[in-house]
């Protein structure tokens, strides 16, 4: 399991470093456009895009592992990567169709903030916050969403009422244990100076 879990990640940074090379061509931050380049909005779109499907395929490989440990079976590098890839239309639209759910109604709500308060910076605090909110939410009720999809086949608006299904009654926990991880990787990076 170690073994897959370190492989997943490793291609994910391979990917990420190879997006980065490959990308910096077309980037020119030296006009002082930096992201008003259109070169610049592209590779950033492209990165993103390489990013979110080399982690829809490790991380559907390591929901997969687990599943067959918990089965009692012995998974592989290659059957659960293979499974993952197999997998990658349907994880990756699912986070397309979660991303979009919330990011399209929050520049809807932030040009309306800023449309009626004329940009004020208190009101860019609270949008701020109140998008802050939505989003820890919707992480926390979307969780299980790869899980329906690796575990139980599920379609792309199943798996999304699946997990809301799932989290009912754990949200609480689900949160706390997400916050926990993030203040516990806060703290790593700290202490590593990374």
């Amino acid at each position: 399991f170690v073994a897959i879990t370190v492989l997943a990640y490793l291609l994910f940074f391979a990917a990420s470093v190879l997006a980065i090379f490959f990308f910096a061509s077309f980037v020119n931050y030296q006009n002082g456009n930096g992201y008003t380049d259109p070169h610049t909005i592209i590779a950033a779109l492209i990165d993103n895009a390489v990013y979110y499907a080399v982690m829809a395929i490790a991380d559907g490989a390591i929901i997969r592992a687990v599943t067959e440990m918990y089965v009692g079976e012995v998974p592989t590098v290659d059957r659960t990567l293979t499974f993952g890839l197999s997998k990658l239309i349907p994880l990756f639209t699912n986070a397309l169709i979660i991303g979009v759910g919330v990011g399209v109604p929050a520049v809807l709500v932030l040009g309306l903030f800023v449309l009626i308060t004329g940009g004020a910076q208190i009101a860019i605090l609270l949008f701020d916050a109140l998008f802050l909110a939505v989003v820890i939410g919707v992480i926390v009720v979307t969780y299980f969403t790869y899980a329906a999809i690796m575990v139980e086949n599920a379609s792309y608006i199943d798996c999304i009422k699946r997990s809301i299904d799932l989290t009912e009654g754990h949200r609480v926990y689900i949160l706390s244990t997400l916050m926990a991880i993030a203040v516990s990787r806060y703290m790593l990076h700290i202490v590593c100076h990374i």
